[in-house]
């Protein structure tokens, strides 16, 4: 009787095995065509809307299958693509598309459905679409969202949907913009969104205007601004900043022999000041230089580094 029940079990358990097998095999074989049917519907929608940006005629913009599962979602995935690439074109075309389509309307529903990072990644396409000011009304209730993502997103709808108040936006964000938040300020700035001056920015006491001010600076080489960004190296509070602006310093290759520097930058951890010591060295500060601001032990860092990649640091004295 055992033995029979040890054979029942034994063919149940094969059955079981056979049965997960083939609906893992089907399921794959399924994912893999819709795979590949969205990858021929993206290059087809990427085509058209490449024809209609540089077409000087009304083309129409409708697009075909736009009604099938997931056609709508690869659309919106191709219009972001297009819209963070073509910096200093006319994106009339883009916001043709998306309004004739609908899709800024079909994007707030699917962050109104989502969560988490599912709604952050519907909310950086909105981001970087050309969007009617009643969605860009609707979207601003995400700013208070529990994922920190979905806030910054929210962030970015707000001010490209209205860059008259972008510096409202900034000074009511409630996070401290990290490097990757700034990195995609930045982007909307290079696309014409927000205002280019740097100098009002550095000046004031807003944290999150002073880091944008600075990525500014350091984006576009703004040389102007040099002593304002020595004065905050040397003299901000907020080691977050003073870190960037050294950062925005050492990118324009400005001069940093000043005692005020070397001591703002011995207040730093351990690993930031390595960090700006790789920074040094590849920028092309001599060996004094480093050991000026750092110590003699992290300017040896910085040779053999260089050595590392079968370049040679100049040991000029800049003192």
């Amino acid at each position: 009787m055992t033995i029979f029940l040890l054979m029942v079990y034994a063919v149940i358990i094969l059955v079981a095995i056979i049965v997960i097998g083939f609906w893992t095999w089907r399921l794959t074989i399924r994912q893999r065509r819709v795979e590949r049917f969205e990858g021929r519907l993206s290059q087809r929608y990427m085509r058209i809307v490449v024809a209609i940006m540089l077409s000087d005629e009304n083309l129409p913009t409708r697009f075909p299958m736009i009604d099938r599962h997931n056609a709508k979602d690869t659309l919106a995935k191709v219009l972001a693509t297009v819209a963070q690439s073509v910096y200093g074109l006319d994106v009339e075309a883009i916001g043709r598309i998306v309004a004739d389509n609908h899709l800024d309307r079909w994007l707030l529903r699917q962050v109104q459905r989502s969560s988490g990072f599912d709604r952050a990644y519907y909310m950086s396409i909105l981001a970087v679409l050309p969007l009617s000011a009643e969605v860009v009304e609707r979207a601003a209730k995400y700013a208070d969202d529990s994922n920190r993502l979905v806030r910054f997103y929210a962030l970015l709808v707000r001010i490209s949907g209205d860059s008259s108040s972008a510096l409202k936006a900034l000074a009511e964000y409630g996070d401290s913009l990290t490097c990757f938040e700034l990195a995609e300020i930045m982007a909307l700035l290079r696309r014409g969104v927000l205002p280019v001056a740097c100098e009002p920015l550095l000046a004031s006491t807003n944290r999150n205007w002073q880091l944008v001010g600075v990525s500014i600076a350091k984006e576009f080489g703004v040389e102007e601004v040099i002593p304002q960004l020595l004065e905050i190296a040397a003299t901000s509070r907020d080691r977050g900043v003073a870190k960037n602006a050294f950062y925005a310093l050492i990118a324009m290759h400005a001069s940093l022999t000043h005692p005020k520097i070397a001591n703002s930058i011995r207040r730093f951890p351990a690993s930031e000041r390595r960090s700006l010591g790789r920074s040094l060295a590849y920028e092309g500060y001599s060996a004094s230089v480093i050991s000026y601001l750092l110590g003699e032990r992290e300017r040896v860092y910085a040779e053999r580094l260089v050595a590392t990649y079968k370049c040679r640091i100049v040991c000029v004295p800049q003192l």
